[in-house]
């Protein structure tokens, strides 16, 4: 890739996910994705990922896989992304509700 390409990549993600979650991306890295209410959330290894997935389930939610992706395609296929090999133990609904303009 580019390094023109990977500068761009980083700005976006910064622009969208903040600074935490885009310093642990590579453009070049598949990612496995699944959201939780409005938030995605990805993980570089089947360990990492069935662990979340199951500490979902143990917190009462319902996880959606969205499947696998490379990392130059995150900002399409993950738009809030919120972790990266995030440990989700201690999650909770209101942590990854939609917020509502009726709210």
């Amino acid at each position: 890739m580019m390094a023109f390409r990977r500068v761009v990549l980083r700005e976006r993600w910064i622009d969208r996910y903040g600074a935490l979650v885009a310093e642990q991306l590579d453009p070049e890295r598949r990612y496995s994705l699944f959201k939780l209410g409005a938030a995605e959330f990805a993980y570089t290894s089947y360990d990492g990922y069935v662990r979340a997935l199951g500490q979902a389930w143990d917190a009462g939610l319902t996880p959606l896989p969205l499947g696998t992706v490379a990392g130059a395609g995150l900002l399409e296929a993950a738009p809030d992304l919120r972790g990266v090999d995030a440990d989700l133990a201690d999650i909770q609904a209101s942590q990854v509700q939609r917020s509502s303009r009726f709210s």
